[in-house]
């Protein structure tokens, strides 16, 4: 499943529209749009971060979608080093 696929099927199950995740990711509907529909390829990593946390959905998850068609493979890079970071930052707590 490519991360469009993944956003739009999460929105969708929590009942929430394009335009309402838009609002609350404070991106347009027509970026959420271009993302579910795979026109827009491998989002800004701060995007799929804000998009990952409104939809409750694991940035494992949504790295291991990133590549799947997209052209931005240091949107995948990213998602992993931030897991790092989360990783070592929960173990020195």
């Amino acid at each position: 499943m490519t991360l469009g696929e993944q956003i739009a099927t999460r929105r969708k199950a929590l009942g929430i529209t394009q335009r309402g995740l838009a609002r609350r990711a404070q991106i347009t509907d027509v970026a959420v749009r271009g993302i579910e529909s795979g026109r827009i390829h491998g989002p800004r990593f701060g995007v799929v971060v804000i998009l990952a946390e409104i939809l409750g959905l694991r940035l494992d998850d949504l790295a291991a979608a990133v590549g799947q068609g997209e052209r931005r493979p240091y949107v995948r890079q990213s998602i992993v080093a931030a897991k790092t970071i989360q990783g070592k930052d929960a173990e020195n707590a």
